[in-house]
């Protein structure tokens, strides 16, 4: 996961890559909102994937959903959110 790395005063400093603050994200949000995605297309990581590129982008969810490739609508994704919230 982390890298142990030396700084420029020689100490040394874990760094985290892109795809493991990716994953810890994914694996957190995963534990506290559960997504029913029984029967659909897409599964609970591919939505979680396009909140953490939309969130991590700086985007719309709905330009986040055109950019990816094989992800959920723009829609699709909302619904699901909007149903974890009203639970």
């Amino acid at each position: 996961m982390a890298l142990n790395q030396l700084n420029n005063s020689g100490r040394k400093v874990k760094q985290l890559s892109a795809q493991d603050i990716h994953q810890l994200t994914l694996e957190t949000l995963q534990t506290y909102f559960k997504l029913d995605r029984e029967g659909c297309q897409y599964n609970e990581q591919d939505i979680w994937d396009v909140v953490i590129a939309a969130s991590a982008e700086r985007e719309t969810v709905g330009t986040m959903c055109d950019i990816l490739e094989n992800s959920p609508s723009a829609n699709t994704v909302r619904n699901a959110i909007k149903r974890c919230a009203a639970d």
